[in-house]
Formats: structure tokens, C-alpha cells, sequence
């Protein structure tokens, strides 16, 4: 157990392990992590198996230090990457290991069971959407080197015990978060609209995800080949990028919407998009936890999603939100209507959705959920802490 006593306080090692940073939900949840950690008492330092990428640089920026592996070249097992891991754990005589996602807890937890680490920690941050019967049995092995695993939602954790067959009581939820003083409104819509050839009295989608079958983005296309027709001011922006994007863009152009359905890429930052939407849209088939749908709430962005994984706890449909099932084309056409009819209804249910975001998802909450969760695995007494909830 590391030593916090008064006379000589030695700071808790966290490394936290990660396959790849490039821009993403996690590598930004991870950010949020190692920028919030209470410097007083951890010091983190990151492991990225292959290279930093920009996530990593910009962790780096803020004087924690990132060691790219170089490694992941090919899908085959790699023994090298656990040698090279538990080599950093033994020279930075590291206390507490953090292992994300599904290559980072594969590697991560090998090299920190053989190190003995007192305190080893993976997050999962998705749900399951068929049996991976070789995935179910490595995590299911590897449980047994974990002291907790996060879950980011409880839908995350049902998945995991169900598929994998790990004990409900290895794992603890700590939603995911955002800095919530990243998003917030301004007045200069009309000028950011005109960049994107959105009119001030477009009615504005959006929808921020990875181009990935998960996300449902074809859905959203059906549905829009039933609205655009009859409410052509509707426009939407589709943000992010993945394998589905030619695919995506070849169907919208056969239905004749490229003038209303505009495929922009990646954007960072979000806030300036989520400052000029009437509607975030989030057609996931399956999820964790949205970051981009929490960014929307805590914008005060009104939200309509699947009730799938998180959204399911957070939103209250009427209330703070709109959920509606997954592949469900007739409910995002109802629903965006509906939104398009009455837009102060939806502008109260996205005041009610700040309040939910500000009540339970803030990067501070987080933390402190995440620095109890830390101490009280290598038994450090959390009421001797300055500054440490309990």
C-alpha cells in the first residue's frame, strides 16, 4: 500500500494502458482522466501499445507522459508488448494499473498480474451485440487478475455478466463524463451555419458517431427519405468518419438528398455543432455509454436516441429526451416531425437533459467516483485525504 502518511506523502503511480489514442469517446474519456487525476496524490503516466497519436500528444501536452510501444503490427499475439509492459511497470514502480478497452485489458492486465501490482483496474465501455465466444473467454480468464472493473453503464456491466460470466460484484459503475466547461452556447450560430450551407431557418440534424454499422446510420437515412420530401428546410449534418462512409454517401446521393444530407467528417471541437443543431441524433444499434449524446445534453441540445445501453438509464423519454427502439425508421420519422411541429417542447426537454448532465455526468463527479474507486483498492483510508469524497 503506498505511503500517504504526513511526514513524507508518496504519490500513487497509476499507469493507464491503451492500444491506440486517436481522436474518440474513450481516448477523450481517458483524457479527462489523467487531466483530472488529483496531482497531489497520483501521478499518471500512459502506455499507448502502438503510437500516440493525437490523443496522446495532446495528454503529453499537459506534462504526463505517454510511452509508445510501436508495437500492434499485425492481429497475431504479441508476448513482446506484455514484456515491454511489465517492464515499464517494474522501472516506474508503478501502484495501480488501468487497463481500457479490448487490447489494452488484454496486455495490460497479463503485464500487470506478472508484475504483481497491487491494484489492477479495466474499464468496458461497450455492450456486446452478438456471442465472440474467444472474447468471452479471455475476459473471463482475465477477470480473475482484476480487483474492479469499471462498467460505464449498467447496461455494460448486464453484458458482461451475462456473455463473459464474470461475478456481478467484480464491478462498480462510473458513468462516463465530459469537461463541461468546453460546451457551452454561444450567439454565433448564423455565421457557423453559413459554413456548413445550413440557412437560418433550416431545420438542423445531427448526428456525431463513428460510420460504423452500430451507430444505425442507415436508419437515419430511411427515415430522412420519408421527411426531407415533405419538410425540405430539413437538413443534416452527419459528423465522423469509418469504414461505412462511401457506402453512406453512395445511397444518399441514389436517394437524392446530397443537398440536404451532408456528410462533414470529423470535427473537433463538437461544441460549435452542437451549439447550432435543434436535434442530436444518436441511432445506435447497440452502445456503452454516448459521449457525443452526453456533450449534446450538456449543451442543452435536445437528444433523440435509441434505448439502447446508457441512453436507456439516462433518458426518460418526454422528459429530457426522446427514445424510441433501434432500426425503428417510423419512430425517427414520428419523432423528427414531431420536433419539427414543437420546437418548445424540445427546447425544454433539452433544458431538462442539461439538468440530468449536470446532476450525474460531470468530469468532476467522475473523478471523484474514479480517485475513491483507486484508494480503496490499495486500502488507503479516504477520509485522511484532503480534498477526497467519499
Amino acid at each position: 500500500m503506498p505511503d500517504l502518511n504526513k511526514e513524507g506523502p508518496k504519490k500513487i503511480k497509476v499507469l493507464y494502458v491503451f492500444a491506440a489514442l486517436p481522436v474518440g469517446g474513450a481516448e477523450e474519456l481517458l483524457y479527462n482522466q489523467v487531466a483530472g487525476l488529483d496531482k497531489n496524490l497520483f501521478t499518471p503516466l500512459v502506455c499507448v501499445i502502438s503510437e500516440k497519436g493525437p490523443i496522446g500528444e495532446l495528454i503529453e501536452k499537459l506534462g504526463i507522459p505517454v510511452i509508445p510501444l510501436h508495437r500492434m503490427k499485425s492481429n497475431r499475439f504479441d508476448w513482446k508488448i506484455i514484456r515491454d509492459i511489465y517492464r515499464i511497470i517494474k522501472r516506474e514502480n508503478i501502484d495501480l494499473v488501468h487497463t481500457q478497452l479490448y487490447d489494452g485489458n488484454k496486455y495490460g492486465r497479463l503485464a500487470a498480474f506478472l508484475a504483481k501490482v497491487p491494484g489492477i483496474v479495466s474499464s468496458y465501455l461497450n455492450v456486446y451485440s452478438r456471442r465472440r465466444i474467444k472474447y468471452h473467454l479471455i475476459n473471463w480468464a482475465l477477470s480473475f487478475t482484476n480487483h474492479r472493473i469499471i462498467a460505464c453503464s449498467q447496461a455494460v456491466k448486464e453484458s458482461a455478466v451475462h456473455y463473459d460470466r464474470i461475478s456481478p460484484d467484480k464491478f462498480v459503475v462510473i458513468y462516463n463524463c465530459i469537461d463541461p466547461s468546453k460546451f457551452k452556447r454561444d450567439s454565433d450560430t448564423l455565421k457557423i451555419r453559413e459554413k456548413f450551407g445550413v440557412r437560418p431557418d433550416d431545420f438542423l440534424l445531427g448526428v456525431i458517431a463513428r460510420l460504423e454499422e452500430q451507430k444505425g446510420h442507415i436508419y437515419l437515412l430511411e427515415a430522412l427519405g420519408q421527411l426531407i420530401p415533405k419538410y425540405p428546410r430539413i437538413k443534416c449534418l452527419v459528423i465522423g468518419d469509418g469504414k461505412l462512409r462511401h457506402s453512406l454517401e453512395k445511397k444518399t446521393e441514389q436517394m437524392g438528398l446530397s443537398s440536404s444530407i451532408l456528410f462533414v467528417g470529423t470535427q473537433k471541437p463538437t461544441t460549435p455543432i452542437l451549439n447550432i443543431l435543434d436535434l442530436f441524433l444518436l441511432p445506435s444499434l447497440w452502445e456503452g455509454l454516448s459521449l457525443a449524446m452526453l456533450e449534446a445534453m450538456a449543451m442543452g441540445t435536445p437528444v433523440l436516441a435509441t434505448a439502447v445501453g446508457g441512453a436507456a438509464e439516462i433518458i426518460r423519454s418526454g422528459e429530457n429526451g426522446i427514445l424510441i427502439p433501434p432500426r425503428d425508421v417510423a419512430g425517427l420519422v414520428s419523432s423528427i416531425q414531431d420536433a419539427i411541429m414543437n420546437p418548445s417542447k424540445y427546447l425544454a426537454m433539452g433544458g431538462k437533459g442539461k439538468e440530468t448532465f449536470y446532476q450525474n455526468f460531470t468530469k468532476a463527479h467522475h473523478i471523484t467516483m474514479l480517485q475513491n474507486l483507486y484508494l480503496e483498492i490499495l486500502g488507503v483510508p479516504q477520509t485522511s485525504l484532503p480534498g477526497i469524497k467519499k
